[in-house]
């Protein structure tokens, strides 16, 4: 297989792999709402692998980037699609298009679960304030009058 059909093969499996952490992402919003604790860590575990993997394919896509382009140093999808013409160089920007929307997708749901899990906490918070407002204060006077 030729240097542009091997990136061509790559960026399937990375395009792949940032649809599967999207998916993680949503089904970790659902344990999220549900207050899932053995279920969040599942997914956890899972995202961890999926990010590991994710890594190591862009590992291979820079190495076969710089292969095709002969640069060194970081080698981007972005100079490989200037130095180029044809159809791969339209096929590239749609991987590239492609990856980038999964990028900002991913991004958008990461904020959306920092905000439920900023949102408990708070509520966390007020719990834990309430409960030791209420244990400080007596309850009954020595007289037996509520206080």
């Amino acid at each position: 297989m030729d240097g542009m059909g091997r990136l061509f093969q790559i960026l399937d499996e990375e395009v792949a792999l940032f649809e599967e952490f999207l998916s993680l992402l949503r089904e970790e919003r659902g344990y999220l709402l549900k207050r899932s604790d053995r279920e969040l860590h599942r997914i956890a575990t899972r995202m961890e692998r999926t990010l590991y993997r994710i890594r190591k394919v862009e590992e291979l896509r820079e190495e076969v980037v710089e292969g095709l382009t002969g640069s060194q140093g970081q080698p981007t999808l972005s100079a490989l699609i200037e130095g180029i013409d044809g159809p791969a160089k339209e096929r590239l920007r749609g991987y590239q298009s492609k990856l980038l929307a999964l990028g900002e997708g991913i991004r958008e749901l990461i904020r959306e679960n920092d905000l439920i899990i900023d949102r408990s906490l708070g509520n966390i918070n007020s719990a834990i304030l309430f409960l030791k407002e209420s244990l400080s204060s007596e309850t009954y006077k020595p007289s037996g009058r509520i206080g």
